[in-house]
C-alpha cells in the first residue's frame, strides 16, 4: 500500500478526481441480469486524471506499481 500511496503522490498534479472503489457489480441486459465476479478482471475503481493525449495517460497508468491491469478511457465531451 505504500507504493500505491507514493504513486497517488507523484500523479496529484494530474488528479482530477480520486474516485472511489467498487465492490462487486451486476451485468444487466434486456433479459438477463448476472453476478459479476470481483476477481483480476473485475474494475475494482476509479480515477479521473487530466492528461494532454492518449499517450500521456497511458503513461501514467503504466507508471501505477500495484495494479495488475489499468483501463484507460478517453472521457467524452458532455456535449457529444
Amino acid at each position: 500500500m505504500e507504493s500505491w500511496g507514493q504513486w497517488f503522490e507523484s500523479i496529484k498534479d494530474s488528479i482530477v478526481d480520486h474516485g472511489s472503489r467498487f465492490g462487486p457489480g451486476k451485468e444487466i441486459e434486456k433479459n438477463e441480469t448476472r453476478d459479476l465476479p470481483l476477481d483480476k478482471k473485475a474494475i475494482t475503481g476509479y480515477t479521473t486524471i487530466k492528461a494532454n493525449d492518449m499517450n500521456e495517460a497511458e503513461k501514467i497508468a503504466e507508471s501505477c506499481p500495484s495494479i495488475a491491469c489499468i483501463r484507460v478511457y478517453e472521457a467524452m465531451d458532455k456535449e457529444c
